[in-house]
Parts: C-alpha cells; structure tokens; sequence
C-alpha cells in the first residue's frame, strides 16, 4: 500500500522511464471499462487460452494458476491488465518482450 504522494510519484517515475520514443506510432487504447458483451468476454478467453496465443501457460488470470510452472518463470498476472498498464507499452512489450526485458522467455506477436 502507498500514500497518495508515493503513487504519484511511482507513476510518475514508471511513465517517464518506459522508454517509448516521442516519434513512436499510435496505437489504440484499452477500453475504458471492462466490456459486459458475452461474445467480448468469449473473444478474450479464447486469445488468452489454449485457442490462441496461450498466455495461460505461463501466466495466471484471476484465480487460475497455471499448473507446473516454477514460481520464477510464471508471468503476471493478466487479470484486468488495462487497469495497471498503459497500452503503449503493453504492445511495445507483446511486439518484443526481449526489448522490454532482455532474458525474458516469452514469444513476441507482431
């Protein structure tokens, strides 16, 4: 838990120091809220599981864990993402998670 002042300042800190270039291209933002609309919800189960880019694998999403994974290796937790991460850097990591990170094991999507 932080103060208000710690938040700010960490936030600060955090968006000055994700390095995206001034001239890097636009991408489109994260919705605003959580989408209620079923197909949505089924789109987005669908691309985190065994369907699509399996992200579950490593990574736990809400109360799901992923099973035989060592604790060093797993990968955050993807569970309302948009809420702590600015998409700018969430596609400038999926794009090249080795840029981001060098020694990550994780595949990069372009």
């Amino acid at each position: 838990r932080h103060t208000p002042t710690e938040t700010a300042a960490l936030t600060s800190h955090l968006r000055a120091a994700d390095r995206i270039p001034e001239r890097a291209p636009a991408t489109q933002p994260f919705g605003e809220t959580p989408s209620n609309d079923p197909a949505v919800r089924l789109a987005g189960r669908e691309l985190t599981g065994g369907k699509g880019f399996s992200c579950v694998a490593c990574h736990a999403l809400k109360d799901y864990v992923p099973p035989k994974v060592a604790l060093g290796t797993r990968g955050s937790d993807l569970y309302q993402l948009g809420e702590r991460m600015r998409a700018p850097y969430f596609y400038r990591w999926t794009r090249s998670p080795l840029r981001m990170l060098p020694g990550v094991e994780m595949p990069s999507y372009q």
